[in-house]
Order: structure tokens, then C-alpha cells, then sequence
């Protein structure tokens, strides 16, 4: 409490941020929340706010806000911790904060969030080379990191077909495409998954291609 009473008013870029912020709050502690920090009294500041006692299903919890307000949601096991994280629609980052790591580290592995730290907030992200994005509705994409200019490439496929023989090409009733086994064959040669596959989509090409033509 002394912590949230000493903390210095922040400025905000948007008065809409601390309008918002204040509905949320007054909701939560409508609905049972405790309210730790006093409200500022000038217009574009908010003193940094911690909401105990908080609930997933509230909407300090559902709603996106840029805002000094913490909300902080009891539970009894890491299941139940774990049924809200992935309840939320939003998923940016998580941090951990304990002195086992090893546990730590395989907790992270279950959380469905763009980045994780352990004992530290989100300021690791901030290194260039660390892939940085979101999941669900925290954002589109991902920005630093390879993973980040691979986003701002476009893949293209070249292919070249050496010699004359493309039977894939002629129409159905044609001597050199008899039926679609000889198109199921050309796929299978090409593209199966076994190296029997593949021999088998040959097969298949030669068969067809000598078999009578369909009327």
C-alpha cells in the first residue's frame, strides 16, 4: 500500500487513456476489487493504480488500456492460472518472477504469449535480434529478428522443366493424356511423401500414357 501511495503521477499520451482507465477501475472495485493508489488530481496524470482481488471475467481484465493499472487475480494452482491466461483474448507477453527457473522455464513453454521473461518485465524484448509480436488479439505479425524480415519479404517460387515432355499439359481424350491418373500420376511422382510413393506416381504416368484414350 505505502508503494502505491508514494508512486508519482504519470503522464499519459491520450486524456482518453485515463478516461478509460478510471471506468475500469470503478467497475472492478464495483464488482469487489480493492483499490491500491489514490487518483491524481490533474487532468493528463495518473498516479500507477493496483486493483486487488481482481477477477478474469472483469473488464480491466478483458479490456486493452495504456494505463499504470495492475490488476491482480488470486489462484490456488498453476492450471487455474494457466485457464485464465488462455481465457484472455490478449497474449503480448508474460513475465514470471520466482527463484526457480527450471520451473519457470516450463511454465513458459504452456503460456500462449508472444514473449516471456522471467524475473523481468517486458525490457529483454527490446533487443533487435528477439523476434517481438503477439498472439490473438495483441497484434498482427512480428517485428526485429529474422522472423521479423522474413514479414517484410514476399516468397517466390521459380521453377524451369528441362526437355519437351509435359503429357500434364494435354487436354483429356489426347494420346499423350489419357485419363486423370495420368495428372493423379505426374502429382504423385512430384510431390509424395515416400520415395515408394514416388515410384508409384511414375508407374502410373507410364501406364496411363500407353493405355487406350478415353472417349
Amino acid at each position: 500500500e505505502k508503494l502505491a501511495r508514494d508512486a508519482k503521477p504519470l503522464h499519459l499520451a491520450l486524456a482518453s487513456q485515463r478516461t478509460q482507465a478510471e471506468r475500469l477501475i470503478e467497475e472492478a472495485v464495483a464488482s469487489g476489487a480493492r483499490r491500491l493508489g489514490d487518483p491524481s488530481e490533474e487532468p493528463d496524470l495518473m498516479r500507477p493504480t493496483i486493483l486487488l482481488d481482481a477477477r478474469a471475467d472483469m473488464a480491466i481484465c478483458r479490456e486493452a488500456t495504456f494505463a499504470p493499472v495492475l490488476a491482480v487475480i488470486p489462484f490456488d494452482s498453476l492450471d487455474e492460472a494457466l485457464t485464465a491466461q488462455r481465457d484472455c483474448d490478449y497474449a503480448l507477453g508474460a513475465s514470471i518472477f520466482t527463484r526457480q527457473v527450471e520451473k519457470a522455464a516450463n511454465l513458459a513453454s504452456r503460456l500462449r504469449t508472444g514473449s516471456v521473461s522471467i524475473n523481468d518485465v517486458i525490457a529483454p524484448t527490446a533487443h533487435p535480434a528477439t523476434p517481438f509480436g503477439g498472439s490473438r488479439a495483441s497484434g498482427w505479425g512480428v517485428t526485429q529478428g529474422v522472423e521479423g524480415l522474413l514479414e517484410m519479404t514476399v516468397p517466390q517460387v521459380v521453377s524451369v522443366r528441362s526437355g519437351r515432355w509435359r503429357p500434364h499439359y494435354d487436354p483429356p481424350g489426347s494420346s499423350s493424356f489419357t485419363s486423370s491418373a495420368m495428372l493423379r500420376g505426374v502429382l504423385e511422382w512430384g510431390h509424395a511423401a515416400s520415395c515408394r510413393e514416388r515410384w508409384g506416381g511414375l508407374w502410373n504416368i507410364i501406364r496411363a500414357y500407353w493405355s487406350p484414350a478415353e472417349q
